[in-house]
This record gives structure tokens, sequence and C-alpha cells, in this order.
């Protein structure tokens, strides 16, 4: 995004957000070193999600959640920032007993992070719906 030549995280959470939205990845695979950078991003954030996934249904539960964001993200959420994007997102998922798949946990992620204290992520393209709010299942 910066075209610096590099992919932060920053700015792979925003081609997340972009991707979900667009539903199509296609265009970042053009080049076979984008892919790979890409793909291995991809690599990394699942298996960190997956890594909280205690009954490994490759959903994470709302406590799920919680242990995640305690662990890798604490400013969040022991402010409010983790709590209101959750709340904000998916009001019922507590609950409703429902749970996030790859695609909303990034989202979610996403949307913590453009509030994250020292972020550098701007928020652009920040809204308060999940374009990819279908896909939660129940659990």
């Amino acid at each position: 995004l910066d075209q610096n030549g590099t992919l932060d995280f920053s700015e792979f959470l925003c081609l997340i957000y972009l991707w979900i939205q667009q539903g199509d990845l296609s265009h970042f695979f053009r080049l076979d070193a984008n892919g790979a950078v890409v793909k291995k991003a991809f690599d990394v954030m699942a298996r960190a999600m997956l890594a909280y996934d205690a009954d490994g249904n490759r959903r994470l539960s709302a406590s799920e959640l919680d242990r995640f964001f305690g662990d890798h993200l604490p400013a969040a959420k022991s402010g409010p920032v983790y709590e209101n994007a959750l709340q904000t997102l998916y009001p019922n998922l507590r609950q409703s007993g429902k749970e996030l798949k790859f695609p909303q946990f990034m989202f979610l992620l996403y949307f913590v992070m453009c509030d994250y204290p020292e972020s550098t992520i701007a928020g652009k393209y920040k809204k308060t719906e999940d374009p990819a709010s279908e896909a939660a299942t129940a659990g």
C-alpha cells in the first residue's frame, strides 16, 4: 500500500479486508513473488488462529477469541478496543454461541488494529458492517 516493496502487518490486514470485501484474491497473485508473500502471511495467520481453536472445528468462539486477543494484543483486550470491535461487528456472538471462521477473524483483527494503540492502520477501509458476516456459523 505504501509502495515500499514490502508487506507489513498493517498492509496485510488491509489486504485481507479488501479480499473479504471483494471476494477475489487473484489480483494479488499476478506476480509469483507476491503470491508467495501473501500465501506465507495467510499460513502464519491461519496457524495463529488455529492455535486457539480448542475444539478443532476451524472456528473461534468468543472465549477462544478472548484468549487470542489477551495473549497477542493485551492492550486491546484490557481496554475497550477489542470489546467495542466485537460488539460492533458481532453483537450477539457471546450469547448466540456462534463462532468466527478465518475471514471473520481477520476482519475482527483488522477492525481492532484500526483503533489499537500505536497502530499504523489509519482505518480508511473500516466499516461497521462485516462483508463476510454470513460466513459466521453456529457453534
